[in-house]
Formats: C-alpha cells, sequence, structure tokens
C-alpha cells in the first residue's frame, strides 16, 4: 500500500468531506475533479483516515486493467479490476467438481457440486468420458494437473472452461471500495459493486467520455469537486490544451507547438514508435486504414502476427471475462506456437508478467467467422477515445485530420461530445503530444524528405548599344571562356548585367531580394512531388504485399494438398510391394424379370462387387418373389 502524501487544504476538505458522508451512513459519495487536479493522489491519504478514523478496510479498484495497473506503478499495490474485487465467476458443477478432483478450487453456485473432499478413487464422470476417449489413465491426468495445472490438464482433453461457465455472483467484500477512473462506471457496473461492498467511493474526471452504452453515475453522486490545479500541471501545455478543448475553446488550426511537450508531424519517420506510443482516432476507418500502412512499413505480412506486437481484447463474454480476458485490455505478444499461428502466449501490457494462452481472432484479418475456442482481439496500433481512455502513455499520437472531422461532425450535429472526446484523448498523453497530420507512414528503406538545392538559370538580358552581355554558368560547373563584362569608366557601381554582390544567381522578372523564396518555393514544391511519389509507391507496395499474400495462402494450401497426396501414393506403394496388387474387377450384374400376380411385367437389375454376393442376393430374391405369387423369374 501507498504511503500517503502531503495534501494541500483543498485536496484535505474533499477528504474531510468523504469521511463525513460515510460515517453517516452514505452507501456513495464522490470525488469529481478534472486533470491536474491530483484526483488519484489522495487514494492513499483517504483510505488511511478510512482505516483509522472508520475503521473500516478499504480496496481501491478500477474499470480497466490499464487503469489498475497505473494505480500500482503509482504505489497503490493491491490496486486491482472491479471485476476481480466485486463479482465471482461461476463454472457448472460437472467441471467444477473434475477441477477440484485434480487438485484445485473451483467456484460453482450452491447445490451445484456436493461439498466434501474429492475421492481420488471415485472418478468424476466427466474425466471418466474424455479420458476414455483419448485412452488416457485418469492417475495420468492427476500427474498433468500438478505440473501444468488442472485448467490446462482439462483443456488437454478438450473441456474448455468456456463451455461450463455459469456467469458471475457478487462478492462479499468488506468495508469500502475507492473505484478510481469512475468515469468509465455505468449504472448497471455500480449496482453490482454496491450488491458486493457496503460502501462505495467514486474519484473520476466528469470531463471525460462515458462508458459506451450507458450512463456515467459519476455525475449523479453526492460529492466533491476538486477545482484547485497543481502548479506542476498548470505549467504543462498538454493540460493547458486540454482544459482549452474541454471548454471548446482551442483553434486546432493554430497549435500551442512546443518542442518536446506538444508537437505536428506531417508523417512518421519512424513507424516502431507505435509498439510503444498509441495512435488515437477516431473513425473505424481511420484505425483499419493506419494499422495497415503502419505494419506495411515495419515490413509485417498482413494477417500474421508478429512476436512484440500489441493487441487490444476485444471479448465480451462473460466467460472470456472470468479467465481476465475484458474487453478493450491492452496485450502483446510474447510467443508464436510452432503448430499454429493463431496459438500465441500473450502478455498484459504494462511488464507486471500475467501471461495467458490464447486462440487469436483477429477482427481486421478473420472476419466475423469466429472458432468457438477462440477469442477476438484487434491490433493495437491505433485506439479510440473510448479504448485508451483509462490508460496513459508517455507519448501519445492524435489523429488530426479525425480531430478535425469529428469536430465538424459534432458541430453538424449540434452536440458538445467534441469537447469531452478531445479533452479525453490529449489527456491520455503524459510527456509528449504529437499531432499527426498526414496518415503516411515511412518504410525502413525510405528517408526523410531532404531539402534539395535548386540552381535558377538566367534568361539572357537584352543587349544595349555598346554594352556587352554577361553570360552566366550553371552552378558548379566552370565558367565559360567569354570575357568579363566592361564596367563603363567613371562609375563606381555595378552595371545592370553584374551579378549581386551577395552571391545570389538574379532570375529574369525576379528581384534579388526575392530569390531565397522562389529556392524555398521550388524546394517545396520538389518535396511536395517527393512525398506524392512515396506516397503511390507505398500503395503499390501494400497491393503487391496483398497479392502475394494470397498467392502465398494459395500455393500454402496446393503445398498441404499435395503432401497428403503424396503420403497416401507413398502408402499404397509401400502396401502394393508388401502384399502384391489386388486386382479391382468391375461389378457383377444381373437382370430379373418377372410377372406380377396381375399379369403386369417386372424387371430387376441387381448389382453386387463379387460373385458369391450375388447368388446370394437372387437366391434371396427368388423366395421372396415365390412367396408374393410372383412367377418364377427369368435370370439374364
Amino acid at each position: 500500500m501507498s504511503a500517503p502524501i502531503l495534501l494541500t487544504a483543498h485536496q484535505c476538505d474533499a477528504v474531510s468531506f468523504v469521511l463525513d458522508h460515510l460515517s453517516d451512513g452514505e452507501k456513495i459519495v464522490a470525488i469529481r475533479g478534472y486533470a491536474g487536479t491530483g484526483k488519484t493522489s489522495i487514494i492513499p491519504t483517504m483510505r488511511e483516515m478510512i482505516r483509522t478514523t472508520l475503521d473500516l478496510p478499504t480496496a481501491v479498484g478500477s474499470p480497466t486493467h490499464r487503469a489498475a495497473m497505473i494505480l500500482r506503478r503509482k504505489g497503490i499495490d493491491d490496486a486491482s479490476t472491479l471485476h476481480s474485487l466485486a463479482l465471482t465467476p461461476y463454472f457448472l458443477g460437472d467441471y467444477a467438481w473434475a477441477h477440484r478432483w485434480l487438485g484445485e478450487d473451483c467456484p460453482a453456485r450452491a447445490g451445484q457440486i456436493e461439498e466434501r473432499t474429492p475421492d481420488v478413487d471415485k472418478v468424476p464422470f466427466l474425466l471418466h468420458g474424455a479420458c476414455g476417449r483419448v485412452d488416457l489413465k485418469p492417475r495420468t491426468l492427476l500427474q498433468r494437473a500438478r505440473r501444468y495445472g488442472a485448467k490446462k490438464a482439462l483443456a488437454s482433453l478438450g473441456i474448455n472452461g468456456k463451455q461450463y461457465f455459469d456467469g458471475f455472483g457478487a462478492k462479499q467484500g468488506e468495508g469500502v471500495l475507492l473505484i478510481d477512473e469512475a468515469s468509465m462506471v455505468g449504472t448497471e457496473l455500480l449496482a453490482l459493486c454496491l450488491d458486493a461492498f457496503p460502501q462505495v467511493v467514486l474519484v473520476g474526471d466528469p470531463g471525460q467520455l462515458p462508458p459506451v452504452k450507458d450512463r456515467s453515475a459519476l455525475e449523479d453522486v453526492l460529492g466533491f469537486t476538486l477545482a484547485e490545479i497543481h502548479r506542476q500541471a498548470a505549467d504543462n501545455p498538454i493540460i493547458t490544451l486540454a482544459y482549452e478543448a474541454r471548454t471548446g475553446t482551442p483553434n486546432w488550426q493554430v497549435l500551442p507547438l512546443m518542442d518536446g511537450r506538444i508537437a505536428q508531424h506531417l508523417c512518421v519517420e519512424d513507424p516502431a514508435v507505435f509498439l510503444t506510443a498509441p495512435l488515437i482516432v477516431w473513425r473505424n476507418e481511420t484505425r483499419l486504414e493506419c494499422t495497415k500502412g503502419i505494419r506495411a512499413a515495419l515490413g509485417y505480412w498482413h494477417g500474421k502476427v508478429e512476436v512484440g506486437e500489441p493487441l487490444v481484447c476485444r471479448a465480451t463474454s462473460a466467460a472470456d471475462r472470468a479467465e481476465g480476458l475484458v474487453n478493450n485490455s491492452l496485450w502483446r505478444v510474447v510467443e508464436r506456437h510452432k503448430t499454429d499461428e493463431r496459438r500465441v502466449t500473450l502478455e498484459e501490457d504494462g511488464g507486471e508478467g500475467r501471461q495467458v494462452d490464447v486462440l487469436l481472432h483477429l477482427e481486421d484479418v478473420d472476419g466475423d467467422d469466429i472458432d468457438p475456442e477462440a477469442v477476438p482481439f484487434r491490433f493495437g496500433y491505433c485506439l479510440t477515445a473510448h479504448t485508451a481512455q483509462g490508460g496513459e502513455w508517455p507519448t501519445v499520437y492524435l489523429s488530426k485530420p479525425d480531430l478535425l472531422a469529428h469536430q465538424a461532425f459534432c458541430r453538424k450535429r449540434q452536440t458538445d461530445e467534441h469537447a469531452r472526446w478531445s479533452y479525453t484523448a490529449i489527456t491520455r498523453a503524459k510527456d509528449t503530444l504529437v499531432f499527426l497530420q498526414e496518415h503516411r507512414f515511412l518504410a525502413a528503406e525510405e528517408r526523410p524528405m531532404m531539402p534539395v538545392t535548386m540552381t535558377v538559370a538566367a534568361e539572357p538580358t537584352v543587349e544595349a548599344p555598346g554594352v556587352p552581355v554577361e553570360r552566366f554558368a550553371p552552378a558548379g560547373h566552370e565558367p565559360d571562356d567569354i570575357p568579363d563584362p566592361v564596367v563603363p569608366a567613371g562609375t563606381g557601381e555595378p552595371s545592370a548585367a553584374t551579378p549581386a554582390s551577395n552571391g545570389a544567381t538574379p532570375v529574369s522578372g525576379v528581384p534579388p531580394a526575392l530569390l531565397p523564396m522562389a529556392h524555398g518555393f521550388c524546394d517545396y514544391i520538389q518535396n511536395r512531388l517527393h512525398g506524392w511519389l512515396l506516397d503511390e509507391h507505398r500503395q503499390l507496395a501494400q497491393g503487391m504485399d496483398v497479392t502475394m499474400s494470397g498467392i502465398r495462402d494459395y500455393a500454402q494450401k496446393v503445398l498441404q494438398c499435395n503432401e497428403h497426396a503424396e503420403y497416401q501414393l507413398a502408402n499404397a506403394l509401400e502396401k502394393i510391394q508388401k502384399e502384391g496388387l489386388a486386382m479391382v474387377s468391375p461389378p457383377y450384374q444381373a437382370v430379373v424379370q418377372a410377372t406380377t400376380p396381375s399379369g403386369l411385367p417386372l424387371t430387376l437389375t441387381i448389382t453386387k462387387l463379387t460373385a458369391p454376393e450375388l447368388v446370394n442376393a437372387l437366391t434371396n430374391l427368388e423366395a421372396w418373389l415365390t412367396q408374393q405369387g410372383y412367377t418364377v423369374p427369368m435370370v439374364a
């Protein structure tokens, strides 16, 4: 648990407000405050005061794994998710009994499982059938469970906990639950927390986005509002810009660019930055487009996940949540299995070491056909503001085209949602915020656009009578053998045809003072053409990448078919060599003609693979026809 820090008088008033209402029996109370007001920093002191003054235990949680991880980084070591603190996952009795027989506890609802010590001599019915199908002794399964754990031992038999998940129930927590990042807590989740804990304290930012498909409970609760901004936050240009965004006053066309804190880039020269720094977007098509562009620039094949890539979990089922795979939680690939590229080992982003083995379903690649055992994920290079909410990164990139598009969209609908959206997106950046002007990502072999110096040759001037004309050689070339111009006597100033003393090359119709501007304009045009060519090259390379990916997949399938055919052919040749060649003859056939009792003709055809089978069939047919009153058949 983190040690309390020295609070300001205003923050002390907030803590006193909470203590007074909790002591009065209030079930829920809130502390609200915008970025920089020190909401999270008062949680350790508030916990200590609740413990010493009210003699109540406390727990600290947040709606997302990443927000809980940030709390732990800030010294609140026991911070966890609300689902792990307030909810218990239940499993059906057969699975729970098998789990306990293997030596590990598994929660089940009352009445689902007998409350007694598992008898090792009495194998559960679920395990008995599964072991019989694969010819595995239960004792061997017990050894496997001791080595790998009960869950993996059951999975090796095809018994997946998802199939036996029986929903969540409220845990019986004690004391007070403090919820950080409470702007993401909706009314349904808050109701579950109140079922689990006697009292709840919400700590959150009312300027952030509300939960998807629910209403934020933070603003409807009796609470205290922190209004003082800390000096360090007040000096932070990112916080200043965020407050302007919240009030709807920023001019996005004129950004307060500051080296090291706020920057604006035309393109991204090294897309590897997105392995650790997200690009926040609004539109889903932008997310897909930028993800493809980033992965192509990194040299990754479309559809093949690589070790080190960031992923976003998209699971919404309670069974996946029971496994710790919560919707919008962030993960990183640490290992790809050799036998199946979609079966990977993931580590929760943040470096805390929690790993899980999953069968991936990539939304961006695999479509809507999901394997029942697979867990849906998407690449995590680009995040929407809703997905990024609750997290913070040292560096964050923000799509300026999407920022302006969202502003126009909200203005057209006459809503103030853009203030919340932009405020939430900006406050994800802890140290550096970069606005990306264009969605262009340079590959490793591409180089940043360097300014190219262009020399503009002068046109010959009109010769004045008796005055020779100076000829200018292009820069970098030796001058020709034309003599220098003659300066008229008695004149100390250079003639009209003499180069300017600053060394600039005169251009017809362009005053020497404007030459730098002309050169800069030419450089700008060339750089834009260069960028356009690079963009065309990138799109062509991406098209070729998709084409080659399809060809490669097709070739792999053909190879697999060929390997299977080669295996069958080799098997057949080996059998021929050992047993000799078995000749296959055409089937035996007979035509039976008979007459029905009413005198109608009847023709029957019988086909058998062997002669004995045909004779036996004819004998049985003759007996049946005679019994039914048919005339004796004629066999052809």
